[in-house]
């Protein structure tokens, strides 16, 4: 449970970055588009691997349900 908490947390993390780039961008403060792309680029990344996890952890749970006593 800590370890998947602590992914989730770093993924979120990741994204609230990827959120605060963009918008300081849109205001101005930053004006590399670049590291504003990759931080969104990342972000999306980090969410997509975790919602593989999420299938798989869910797969094997029905596969498991599945098996007879």
């Amino acid at each position: 449970a800590d370890t998947l908490r602590s992914a989730l947390e770093g993924v979120n993390s990741v994204q609230s970055r990827a959120e605060t780039l963009s918008s300081a961008y849109q205001t101005g403060e930053v004006t590399d588009v670049a590291q504003v792309m990759l931080a969104r680029q990342e972000a999306g990344i980090a969410f997509e691997a975790t919602m593989q996890v999420r299938n798989k952890l869910l797969s094997a749970y029905q596969d498991i349900m599945r098996m007879g006593v």
